[in-house]
């Protein structure tokens, strides 16, 4: 084995201490600069300012996709008082989504009160007749207005909330003398369909009502 000489041994002992240097160099530019440390670096003669490390945000919670059950019904109320200052068109959305709103409330209640016939609270009825009233007095409102007092379509949606809410009613709390015969809870449902549909509709037509007439341009 040949024996290397001393020039030899200092250049190679150089190249490993220089790597050494370098690595260690690399590792700690990714290393946060400690604040004891910062101040006398930047203080040095040349230095240039060191930028603060950039920081990952936190993560915040995504909002339930499904929303609350407000948000989806979207439903556009103004109080009474408020209700006298509105326009005609304005006054419209107003009943038709605060309608379709009670209707989402007297809806549940009449599941509830067919599911549970007499283990109903007394609550869940009186729910029930206090969300249909506001529902067909809403309808009332509307039908007063001049642009829907020959609306077809409002006319067929009052028919429709009250044929389903008798339906259901008879289930629920037959009259003292009974009836011959008792809807199925299927029909009642599929009444409750139509009606919602109807409101829906109506809904439509007061937001097209309302918009602004297109331009046409020449």
């Amino acid at each position: 084995m040949k024996t290397l000489s001393i020039a030899t041994t200092i250049a190679l002992t150089g190249i490993v201490a220089g790597s050494g240097i370098v690595a260690g160099s690399a590792m700690a530019a990714d290393m946060p600069v400690r604040p004891q440390l910062r101040s006398q670096i930047q203080d040095a003669p040349g230095a240039q300012p060191i930028a603060p490390i950039a920081r990952r945000p936190a993560t915040r919670p995504s909002r339930n996709a499904q929303g609350d059950a407000t948000d989806i019904t979207g439903s556009i109320s103004w109080p009474a008082s408020a209700r006298a200052s509105l326009t005609p068109a304005t006054a419209a959305i107003s009943h038709a989504h605060t309608a379709r709103a009670s209707f989402a409330n007297a809806r549940s209640a009449m599941d509830r009160g067919i599911l549970l016939r007499e283990d109903a609270p007394p609550s869940n009825f009186a729910a029930l007749e206090k969300s249909t009233a506001e529902v067909l007095s809403e309808l009332r409102a509307l039908e007063r207005l001049p642009q829907h007092r020959s609306n077809e379509a409002l006319k067929k949606a009052i028919a429709l909330v009250e044929d389903w809410y008798e339906s259901g009613l008879s289930i629920i709390k037959p009259p003292p003398q009974g009836v011959t015969a008792l809807p199925f809870p299927t029909t009642v449902a599929a009444k409750a369909k139509a009606a919602s549909g109807a409101l829906d509709k109506l809904i439509d037509e007061t937001h097209a009502q309302a918009a602004p007439p297109k331009v046409t341009r020449q």
